[in-house]
């Protein structure tokens, strides 16, 4: 290990590098910055980002700055190209003069070119955050990235995967070997996001959550993944059976086709479209029960700071992380499809079917699965207490100082 020296000469922690496109909204942006803040209190950190124009996440230690200005739409291939280029040639320079133990990469860009740029001069770690074969609807993730996975990820020193769902997607479905692959659960403060959601809602806001009415709550990107038109169209079904409102957080492409949704099913005043907000804590903390509708996911972090938040969840049987989290005793070999299964820690409900509904078209039956699940959270008591009491057992192995020790023992090993 090189580390940092004291003035004795004695090994002071490490000197490693994280590699990442920002420091702005994003699960694994913010898994970068948790790390970061993270390992600084034991070791010396970088970061090297594609641009510093906006950074919302705390972060400590030196910023090397790729000097990309903001992109609206960063998918562009033209665009990755370029990040693509200037990353290679950068990530080669700091190997070479840095002389760090790691570098640990978030992401397929960032990732490849971590490996690509190799292992002589540091410990290559590179982490998978998402079931990427369900990206597979995507040309770019067919012809680009699949290929370059399946030819590069086992030279890495270690590809660590969130979820043990992501782990065997890389393995079975990607055809990584398995030899340098392992699981390292995203690490949560608890106490910081009990305490951030002590923080107050404003007057304005505050008339969503006085009423009678019981507050459904959703976050995340406003994108495909998500599945949200079938939480509405699930929500439809019970809405005015219980007087319930709906509050979704998040922004996205997909805002205009949810909200006219929303609008043609005649639920306008029902459903609140928040946006993207800096605390959605405070949010969960006031709603009732908290519903996760993905198609697919890595490692779902609203669903875990749900639990922290002591709120009965339901989630889609996304597999990949839902099982994990609310159900990790059930046989994997168990197909959720003809009914909800109310698990350990919440409820899980079949995966729904990714095609894009309107307000015509008749619910699906996954859809009136979804909305019998919320009916049974909204209808009896006993079971949502049961998971308030269990949601702290729920979040033990999701603790910031597990996964901070395992990163550690990954980069010293």
């Amino acid at each position: 290990m090189r580390g940092n020296k004291n003035e004795d000469g004695t090994v002071k922690g490490m000197k490693l590098l994280l590699v990442v496109s920002s420091l702005s909204e994003g699960g694994a942006q913010r898994v970068a910055s948790n790390l970061m803040v993270g390992l600084a209190r034991e070791d010396h950190v970088d970061i090297l980002l594609n641009d510093t124009e906006d950074i919302t996440y705390p972060y400590k230690g030196r910023i090397f700055d790729l000097g990309f200005k903001a992109e609206a739409d960063k998918g562009k291939l033209l665009y990755q190209l370029k990040v693509f280029c200037k990353r290679f040639y950068r990530l080669s320079s700091l190997k070479r003069k840095e002389n760090y133990d790691a570098v640990i990469s978030f992401l397929d860009s960032a990732n490849i070119v971590n490996i690509l740029t190799g292992k002589k001069n540091s410990k290559v770690v590179v982490t998978v955050h998402s079931k990427l074969s369900a990206s597979g609807f995507d040309w770019r993730y067919k012809y680009i990235v699949f290929p370059l996975v399946r030819l590069l990820y086992d030279r890495a020193d270690y590809v660590v995967a969130v979820s043990k769902g992501v782990e065997e997607d890389l393995r079975h479905k990607l055809g990584c070997s398995g030899k340098n692959l392992m699981t390292i659960y995203n690490g949560f403060e608890f106490d910081r996001i009990r305490l951030l959601a002590e923080e107050k809602i404003s007057l304005q806001e505050q008339e969503f959550f006085m009423s009678e009415q019981k507050v459904i709550v959703a976050v995340g990107r406003l994108c495909k993944a998500k599945g949200f038109w079938h939480l509405i169209r699930a929500f439809n079904e019970i809405a005015y059976k219980h007087d319930a409102k709906l509050l979704i957080i998040g922004d996205g492409e997909q805002k205009n086709y949810l909200k006219n949704l929303s609008r043609d099913l005649g639920l306008e005043k029902k459903i609140k479209f928040m946006g993207f907000v800096n605390n959605p804590f405070k949010y969960i903390r006031a709603s009732d029960i908290f519903v996760m509708s993905s198609l697919y996911e890595g490692l779902p972090s609203s669903l875990i700071e749900a639990l922290v938040l002591n709120k009965p969840c339901i989630a889609t049987d996304f597999q990949s992380g839902a099982r994990e989290i609310l159900a990790p005793t059930l046989d994997e070999k168990i197909k959720i499809s003809d009914s909800y299964i109310e698990a350990e820690y919440g409820i899980i409900t079949p995966l729904c079917d990714g095609i894009e509904y309107s307000s015509k078209d008749p619910v699906t039956n996954e859809e009136m699965i979804l909305a019998d699940a919320i009916d049974r959270m909204l209808n009896d008591n006993a079971v949502c207490e049961q998971y308030i009491k269990s949601s702290r057992e729920a979040i033990k192995k999701f603790s910031m100082e597990i996964m901070l020790r395992r990163y550690r023992e990954v980069c010293m090993n």
